[in-house]
């Protein structure tokens, strides 16, 4: 039981795949509806490379303003969505167990 967007119903299932290795990590999430249709693929991958002082202060400096950017980016879309008229799906009741897992 997953809540990822009023634009998408929990109903359907994800997929999640995960990859490690010494230089890079992926990590893969798939949403397919009930109806067994591909709703959403998506993935990101990140380089892996040793912290120092001057690595975090340049991460800093490149990606400081992202949090705000995407949480504005989100609901710019959102926004879009809403004024096409995609049909809205209210937050559901949080699940009874906090980890669901289906096989």
């Amino acid at each position: 039981e997953f809540h990822v967007s009023p634009f998408f119903d929990i109903k359907g299932r994800y997929k999640f795949k995960f990859i490690l290795n010494p230089k890079h990590i992926e990590a893969h999430i798939q949403f397919i509806t009930d109806e067994n249709q591909n709703r959403l693929i998506t993935w990101v991958k990140c380089d892996l490379k040793p912290v120092s002082e001057a690595s975090l202060l340049k991460i800093l400096l490149n990606y400081g303003w992202m949090t705000p950017l995407v949480v504005y980016r989100i609901h710019y879309q959102a926004l879009k969505l809403f004024f096409k008229k995609v049909k809205f799906f209210k937050k559901p009741e949080p699940p009874q167990k906090e980890v669901t897992y289906v096989k």
